[in-house]
């Protein structure tokens, strides 16, 4: 089997008024779960894609996260790409 080579270009990201849009829906969901006390996947949905667009976490390392990873302003990757740490790197809350 060939290996793709994956190159990441800029028609491959999205842009900033994307990642608004984006956001500014989710967290409208978001919020209509929680004042309906329903739809509890509006409300996952709009944390996993802001850990993901906040940090770069890959996917393999956001499904290996628990609760004692989140610490204030700081997500904790046990273990990242090639089995190393990646805590330095990842910083909530730059998305504001």
């Amino acid at each position: 089997m060939k290996s793709r080579k994956w190159a990441v270009t800029a028609d491959k990201l999205l842009t900033r008024e994307q990642i608004e849009s984006l956001l500014s829906y989710l967290k409208d969901e978001r919020d209509l779960a929680i004042a309906r006390s329903k739809k509890p996947q509006a409300i996952k949905d709009y944390y996993i894609i802001r850990t993901f667009l906040e940090t770069g976490v890959r996917l393999f390392e956001l499904c290996a996260l628990v609760n004692s990873d989140f610490r204030g302003h700081k997500l904790s990757v046990r273990n990242g790409k090639g089995n190393i740490a990646g805590s330095d790197r990842m910083r909530l809350g730059c998305l504001h």
